[in-house]
C-alpha cells in the first residue's frame, strides 16, 4: 500500500484557460500527483496523473488519463457518468465532516457535479430547549411562572440569563461534532398544556397531602361535566412511571396504596358530578402492583389496551374479568410513527381481541387513533374505524375470526347503563 503524502498545490497569478491543453507554464511547474487504484492500492495499467493550481477565484484541477477502450454514453448533465469511463474529482472541505463535492466529465464532455453528504447513516441531533422537567424540578427558580406565581416543573424560562446561558453552551457543544442535522424542540415558553409524565407523578403524590389540588381538580370535573352531555368521564391513570418516587417522596407509602389513594379520590369527584368513572386497565401497573386489583374501587369501568398484534390478548382481559370488574377492550388502528396505517395488522388484532373480548365477558370496544406524532394523516385511519365498529356492533363476522359483541344487554353481568360497544 502506498504512503498518502500532503500534496503542495501551487498558487498563481497568472491566467488559465481550461481548454484541457495544460499548456501554461504554471502547469509544468505544478507537482505531480500520481494516481492508485483504489482498495488495491496498485498502479494502473494505463498512464493517470493529475495537477493542481489556485488563485483567488479558483481551483485548477488537471487530469491526463490514457486508456486502450475509452466509452461513454450519457449527453445529458447530471446524468449517473460513474457507470462509464468518467475522470472524478472529490473535494471534501473539512477533515472532521462526511460531506464532500464530486464533480465528474466522460469522454464527451458530459458534466456531473454534487455536494453529498456523508455516506451511510445520517447523523441528526435531537436536542429539546426550553421543555426539560429535570432541571425545572431542579433549579425551580428558572422555571416559568405564571401570573398567578406558579412554576411549571416542566418548562425551563427562556427569560432567565442563566438558562439562556445553558442554551448557548449546549448549542457550541453541539458545533463541535460532525452532525448532519440539528433539530430543535420546544424552542420557545412552553405552556402549561405542554404535560410530561413528571406532572402526571406530581399530581398522584400531591392529592393526599394538599386539598388545593382536590379543589381544583373538582373544578375541572366539573366544567368538563358540564361541557359533555355523556354520562361517562374517563380519567385516565395511565403509564405513571414515576409512581415508585412519588410514593417514596410521600413517606415510603406503598406505591399500590398511593394509587389507589388518588383513584378514590378522583373518582369520587367524578360520582359527585353523577359520572360514571372509567380508567384505563394499565396491566404494567397491575400485575406489578397486585394490591391495586383487589382495591379498584367499585362501580368503576377499566380499559385494558395494548396497541400491539397478539394471537392472546387473555393477559391483558383475564385478570380485570376474574375481579369481576367491567371492562372495554381497547386497541388503536396501527398508524403511529408512521404516515400510512397499517391496515394488515390493526384488522387481524381486532380479529384476534374482539374474540378473546367476548370469551372475557368484555362489555364492548374502545379503538383508538394515536395522532401524537403530528405526521399522522388521520383520514387514512377511518377504514379501521369502521371496521372495528362493525366487528363490535354485528352478530356476523367481517373478517374469518370477528362476531360482534352485543350492542344491546352487557354480557358479562355488566350493570344497567354501562357503555354499549363503541368505537
Amino acid at each position: 500500500m502506498p504512503t498518502i503524502q500532503p500534496y503542495e498545490c501551487h498558487h498563481i497569478l497568472e491566467t488559465i484557460n481550461v481548454d484541457g491543453l495544460l499548456d501554461e507554464l504554471a502547469w509544468e511547474k505544478a507537482p505531480t500527483l500520481d494516481f492508485y487504484i483504489p482498495v488495491t492500492h496498485s498502479t494502473p495499467q494505463s498512464l493517470s496523473y493529475g495537477k493542481l493550481l489556485w488563485d483567488e477565484k479558483y481551483l485548477y484541477v488537471g487530469i491526463k488519463a490514457y486508456d486502450k477502450d475509452i466509452w461513454g454514453f450519457h449527453t445529458e448533465r447530471d446524468s449517473p457518468t460513474c457507470n462509464e469511463d468518467v475522470l472524478e474529482v472529490f473535494l471534501k472541505p473539512r477533515k472532521d465532516s462526511g460531506a464532500y463535492y464530486n464533480f465528474e466529465i466522460n469522454p464527451l464532455g458530459t458534466v456531473y457535479d454534487a455536494f453529498n453528504v456523508k455516506r451511510g447513516v445520517r447523523t441528526t441531533a435531537w436536542v429539546v430547549w426550553f421543555h426539560n422537567t429535570h432541571l425545572a424540578t431542579t433549579y425551580p427558580q428558572l422555571a416559568t411562572q405564571n401570573a398567578w406565581g406558579d412554576r411549571y416543573r416542566h418548562a425551563l424560562c427562556p427569560a432567565q440569563p442563566a438558562v439562556m446561558e445553558y442554551m448557548r453552551a449546549l448549542v457550541k457543544n453541539l458545533a463541535s461534532y460532525p452532525l448532519d442535522t440539528v433539530e430543535f424542540e420546544a424552542f420557545e415558553f412552553t405552556p402549561f398544556r405542554h404535560f410530561s409524565f413528571l406532572e402526571i407523578e406530581r399530581r398522584t403524590s400531591c392529592v393526599r397531602c394538599d386539598p388545593r389540588v382536590r379543589v381544583l381538580l373538582g373544578d375541572w370535573v366539573k366544567q368538563l361535566g358540564g361541557l359533555f352531555p355523556s354520562p361517562f368521564m374517563h380519567i385516565g391513570f395511565v403509564e405513571p412511571y414515576e409512581l415508585e418516587k412519588a410514593a417514596q417522596r410521600a413517606g415510603g407509602v406503598a406505591q399500590g396504596e398511593l394509587y389507589i389513594q388518588h383513584l378514590t379520590q378522583v373518582a369520587r369527584l367524578v360520582e359527585q358530578a353523577s359520572k360514571h368513572v372509567v380508567i384505563w386497565g394499565d396491566m404494567n401497573v397491575l400485575n406489578s402492583n397486585t394490591e391495586i386489583m383487589a382495591a379498584i374501587p367499585p362501580g368503576i369501568t377499566a380499559v385494558p389496551w395494548h396497541n400491539g398484534l397478539e394471537k392472546d390478548y387473555g393477559a391483558y382481559l383475564a385478570p380485570l374479568a376474574a375481579k369481576g370488574i367491567s371492562e372495554y377492550a381497547s386497541t388503536s388502528v396501527y398508524g403511529y410513527y408512521q404516515i400510512f396505517p397499517d391496515f394488515n395488522q390493526t384488522f387481524a388484532a381486532l380479529d384476534n381481541l374482539l374474540r378473546d373480548a367476548r370469551k372475557y365477558g368484555a362489555i364492548g370496544l374502545l379503538l383508538t387513533l394515536w395522532t401524537d406524532d403530528a405526521q399522522n394523516l388521520t383520514r387514512m385511519s377511518f377504514p379501521g374505524v369502521a371496521y372495528g365498529m362493525a366487528g363490535a356492533r354485528q352478530p356476523g363476522a367481517c373478517a374469518s375470526a370477528s362476531r360482534g359483541l352485543s350492542s344491546g344487554a352487557a354480557p358479562g353481568g355488566g350493570r344497567p347503563g354501562t357503555p354499549a360497544a363503541r368505537p
